[in-house]
């Protein structure tokens, strides 16, 4: 009975991702307003669950891992991987808008909502911790698939990330994948005071 409702259990995890992950991506587009920056955030979470189901994998061959750990590390991964993508990618479009740099707005970036996800994903991290003192290990090794799954998520944000956004700075910051600049000022006239006896000569000129 228990392993046909772990199986049930695993089957049913994989439709609801496979039906959630196509909605998600179209909410991101139309948050994003751009295929490339909406797809950071699953590239994260992709990321963070291929690292932290290797984890384990590994794990499990020298504990057993209940099946509800993997269920709530994808829950979690996806959670933090969208959140984090979104701190950052909307800082790097507002940051690289000023600096027409990329290098230049990975590092503001990072040195801004990357303090901040890095914070977050701490004090998960140590929020969790207080879950592995429970005397049951199912609910152990939830807890340690979760954590499993924010270090690799936070570690991609911190990493995977900003050299993306370096490599992809045109496709990241409008929907027509152009950068906007600032505008060229109007044409504005000024005046120079002319010779004494005469009226002040008008002079046009663009900025």
């Amino acid at each position: 009975m228990w392993s046909d409702f772990n199986k049930a259990t695993h089957d049913a995890m994989i439709k609801s991702e496979l039906i959630s992950w196509p909605v998600i991506l179209a909410i991101m587009i139309l948050a994003f307003g751009s295929l490339v920056a909406a797809g950071l955030p699953l590239l994260l979470t992709l990321a963070g669950l291929v690292a932290s189901a290797g984890g384990l994998v590994l794990l499990n061959q020298i504990t057993p891992i209940s099946v509800w750990a993997m269920n709530f590390a994808l829950t979690f991964a996806l959670a933090l991987g969208i959140d984090y993508a979104m701190f950052l990618v909307s800082r790097f479009r507002e940051t690289i808008r000023h600096t027409n740099s990329s290098r230049a707005a990975v590092a503001e970036t990072m040195d801004t909502a990357g303090k901040a996800a890095l914070l977050s994903g701490l004090t998960v991290l140590v929020s969790l911790s207080a879950v592995l003192l429970v005397p049951a290990p199912a609910v152990r090794t939830m807890a340690v698939g979760i954590m499993l799954a924010v270090f690799f998520v936070l570690l991609a944000t911190l990493t995977l990330l900003p050299s993306t956004l370096g490599k992809l700075a045109d496709r990241c910051l409008t929907p027509s994948g152009r950068s906007t600049t600032p505008r060229a000022s109007r044409p504005g006239a000024h005046f120079s005071i002319g010779t004494p006896g005469r009226s002040p000569s008008v002079r046009r000129s663009y900025s």
